[in-house]
């Protein structure tokens, strides 16, 4: 099954955009947030492990820092069964 908090147009896309390229890294909070609370609507609340899907190596340099790393603390912060796994390899 697959779950969207949003369709991705218009202010949520660009919203995404300047998360991802680096420009409004404050935004992984409110993505947490945001998947928290889809988590919890769709009754998703069994034990999970939260694994970011590392970035290419360039792409962390264009953008400065590594969003699904950020993005996936943020969340497991919000999700208290959740166990967050760091990035083990990197392409």
């Amino acid at each position: 099954m697959t779950y969207a908090c949003g369709e991705y147009s218009d202010a949520l896309r660009a919203a995404v955009l300047a998360y991802k390229d680096g420009r409004r890294r404050d935004l992984a909070s409110e993505f947490a947030k945001m998947l928290a609370r889809l988590c919890r609507e769709v009754g998703w609340d069994d034990p999970i492990a939260l694994v970011p899907i590392p970035s290419s190596r360039a792409a962390v340099r264009r953008r400065g820092f590594e969003h699904t790393e950020t993005l996936i603390r943020a969340l497991a912060h919000h999700l208290p069964r959740a166990q967050h796994l760091s990035l083990i390899a990197r392409p």
